[in-house]
C-alpha cells in the first residue's frame, strides 16, 4: 500500500507547477511539526502559550494583523513557510 501510495504522490508532484511543488513542501513540513511537536494539546494550555493566544486575541480586535490576497502573500522568509513552520532539512533543500 505505501509504495502504491508513494508512486502516486510522485506521479501529482509531477504534474505540478513549482510553485505548487513549493507549497506541498510547506504542507509536509508543518505536518512533520505537527507530529513531533503536537501529539496532544498540552502545550497550548502552557502559560506561554496562553500568553500568545491572549495577545493574539488583542492584536485581531485592535486591527493589528495584516490580510493577505493569496496563500503565497503569507509564506516568510528564511526557509519558514505559512505559519512560520520551519522545514526539514531534506525538505529545505527543494524549496
Amino acid at each position: 500500500m505505501a509504495v502504491v501510495s508513494r508512486d502516486i504522490v510522485v506521479r501529482t508532484l509531477d504534474e505540478l507547477s513549482e510553485d505548487q511543488v513549493v507549497e506541498v513542501l510547506d504542507f509536509i513540513g508543518y505536518l512533520q511539526w505537527r507530529s513531533r511537536d503536537m501529539e496532544d494539546q498540552s502545550w497550548f494550555w502552557t502559560e506561554e502559550w496562553q500568553e500568545r493566544y491572549h495577545e493574539a486575541k488583542e492584536d485581531l480586535a485592535h486591527g493589528r494583523y495584516e490580510e493577505f490576497e493569496d496563500f503565497a502573500g503569507s509564506q516568510n522568509p528564511g526557509g519558514k513557510g505559512a505559519m512560520g513552520v520551519q522545514c526539514d532539512d531534506e525538505l529545505q533543500g527543494a524549496i
